[in-house]
């Protein structure tokens, strides 16, 4: 219980700040995940972190934790919904190139159509409007994705297999 609390405590100062910090990647990640254990665990979620354990980014983590945060949730509300019958699993799994890296987080749940996957980056979309949806989550990894971090998005998914959402970071914010 104490470490969860440190964790709540450290992703609500990060997710407060845009400033430029040093992280080590995995175990940042695994922080981040493990913040939002209550959420994973009542949806029954597996979740698997695909990233070497010495990789030190310079970046925006606050930026960083809430795109994470913000797609964990939208995969268990949206991606999960009304669904018993298969083990459901995140995997977040991460490459470095040159002088940039790739996160790619997917899911194995519902998808999206192609009408839903066309808009899901604009603001107020939502598939839930009326049962709690504001239809600000995804914009918000956008805009945090393409201006606080300074990279790129793509989204791919198709209806009941699942969603990868690609994202390319530098390594180093300057």
């Amino acid at each position: 219980a104490a470490a969860l609390i440190c964790n709540f405590k450290q992703t609500a100062v990060d997710q407060s700040s845009l400033d430029i910090s040093t992280v080590m990647l995995n175990d940042y990640l695994a922080n981040t995940i493990h913040s939002l254990t209550p959420l994973t665990r009542s949806h029954q979620v597996i979740t698997t972190i695909e990233c070497d354990n010495t990789l030190s980014l310079v970046t925006v983590s606050g930026a960083l934790s809430q795109i994470i945060m913000n797609l964990v949730s939208n995969s268990c509300v949206h991606g999960f919904k009304d669904r018993t019958n298969n083990q459901i699993n995140i995997v977040v799994h991460v490459d470095t190139q040159q002088n940039t890296y790739t996160l790619r987080y997917s899911d194995n749940g519902h998808g999206m159509s192609a009408n839903v996957l066309q808009n899901v980056f604009e603001p107020f979309f939502t598939t839930t409007r009326g049962n709690g949806g504001s239809g600000l989550g995804m914009a918000i990894v956008y805009n945090l994705a393409t201006q606080a971090l300074q990279g790129d998005v793509k989204i791919h998914s198709q209806p009941e297999q699942g969603i990868t959402v690609t994202f390319t970071f530098p390594l180093s914010l300057s």
